[in-house]
């Protein structure tokens, strides 16, 4: 098949119809009203040809919407780019709201501006708290990244805490090619990590080793404050057993060490200058040499 609709959003194909016989509709109801008010300058029928033609016009309105595209041509494509992994903290201190309206929120508001800058670059999702999930797999589908990335809440994971070991394991796990694919073309690789580090579970020793192993460029980006914020719990705020409010403060010296161990670079969010978009461009893209591929064959569409 050599021809297609670049929009096929065919249901719209039903609004001509329906606007022209509201536009018939119409003019019955005028008809109807001249007739009370003057019945002798009031038209003995109605004509259809006026809703007719804008039957018509609505219909090449809609038929240039959808695009219609006829033959296509065969272009080789190349792409270049770094596969990154988004490693995000999803436990119940991100709601905290000391970085309005709170951690998760500006982390999240962070990536989407990050992704407007990606170009040829893959990208993965992985949420941490107590364990680490892939949300999404490498992939060149930023609209599909950004649906999982707004879903990301403490209630995707049960088990509660901050195991920094688990999240980098599951972002190389996510990085490194499996081994049906030791032959394919190895990439630049790269790990964000977003984090308040209230504190932090893992031996981290015991993944360093696999970072540097395997070239992994590593930005640890901080959210929160040290002055910190009460925690949203199903009701108010969580409380301590003694009754008082738990307050999560962010613990930059941790996540700076952090960072010295895993022979990472370190951000924070919070500053006003902070830009992911700017970590990426002046940070990973410079430290890293993009990686080009042969993306295969696309059709080219004539419109």
């Amino acid at each position: 098949m050599d021809r297609q609709f670049a929009n096929p959003s065919y249901w719209l194909l039903l609004l001509p119809p329906i606007i022209g016989l509201l536009h018939f509709r119409f003019l019955k109801l005028r008809q109807k009203t001249l007739t009370v008010i003057s019945p002798i300058n009031a038209p003995a029928t109605v004509s259809p040809f006026w809703p007719g033609i804008t039957s018509i016009a609505f219909l090449l309105v809609v038929i240039a919407w959808l695009r219609p595209q006829w033959g296509f041509e065969l272009e080789e494509r190349q792409q270049s780019g770094v596969d990154i992994v988004i490693a995000v903290d999803v436990s119940p201190s991100m709601l905290a709201s000391d970085t309005p309206p709170s951690r998760l929120k500006l982390a999240q508001r962070a990536i989407i501006d990050l992704l407007s800058r990606l170009q040829g670059d893959k990208v993965a999702l992985v949420a941490f708290s107590g364990v680490a999930f892939t949300e999404t797999p490498l992939t060149l589908d930023y609209s599909t990244f950004r649906l999982f990335l707004n879903q990301l809440s403490p209630d995707l994971i049960p088990l509660r805490g901050t195991n920094i070991e688990l999240a980098l394991r599951e972002s190389l796990k996510t990085l490194l090619p499996s081994e049906e694919k030791e032959d394919s073309l190895i990439r630049a690789r790269a790990i964000i990590l977003i984090t308040d580090g209230e504190s932090f579970a893992g031996d981290i020793d015991s993944v360093v080793s696999d970072l540097q192993d395997n070239a992994v460029d590593l930005s640890i980006i901080s959210v929160g404050t040290e002055t910190g914020a009460p925690v949203p719990g199903d009701i108010g705020y969580k409380r301590h057993n003694d009754g008082s409010t738990v307050i999560s403060r962010l613990d930059v010296k941790a996540l700076k060490g952090l960072a010295e161990v895993t022979s990472g670079h370190y951000y924070n969010l919070n500053q006003s200058s902070f830009d992911l978009g700017e970590v990426y461009e002046n940070g990973i893209k410079k430290r890293l040499t993009a990686t080009v591929e042969e993306g295969g064959q696309v059709k080219v569409w004539g419109e």
